[in-house]
């Protein structure tokens, strides 16, 4: 994460310099979409994945039908069976609509985040992509200008 941090501002310090007003504006682009990117991460990051209270739900344990209810053998969680927990062994608790454990976040994937998780991969994939298009870009105006000047 930090490597993509420095890189893209280096690379925006860089474009800056070579001041080309077609780069200004890929690199405004760029910016928004790594700006959006970051922010994706840290919802990703700070919301809830879905992990149920053990305190609200522990009036179901009183429950007389049984059937309507599922217990974590891990944790001794007690919620109902429409929440459809599934128990995360890094994390050791149990998330609601469990999709996986995100090592890039550190954090399970679940119920409350899962959508800001698609939008956190869709600005990387595309951040990464608008980086690349205009490294090689500037890369190629850069030796078309230094041909130029060996031509003159």
């Amino acid at each position: 994460m930090c490597v993509i941090i420095t890189t893209s501002f280096v690379y925006l310090i860089v474009a800056l310099i070579f001041f080309n007003p077609n780069f200004l504006y890929v690199k405004i682009i760029e910016t928004c979409t790594f700006i959006l990117f970051l922010i994706t991460y840290l919802m990703t990051v700070l919301i809830n994945p879905g992990i149920p209270s053990r305190k609200y739900y522990s009036g179901y344990s009183k429950s007389k039908n049984n059937s309507k209810i599922i217990k974590c053998n891990k944790c001794n969680i007690i919620v109902p069976k429409t929440f459809k927990i599934t128990h995360c062994d890094i994390c050791n608790v149990c998330v609601m609509n469990y999709d996986h454990h995100c090592p890039w976040t550190g954090k399970c994937i679940g119920r409350y985040n899962i959508i800001f998780f698609y939008f956190f991969l869709t600005f990387l994939i595309s951040y990464l992509m608008m980086s690349l298009f205009s490294f090689i870009s500037f890369i190629i105006v850069l030796e078309e200008n230094e041909l130029a000047n060996r031509r003159k």
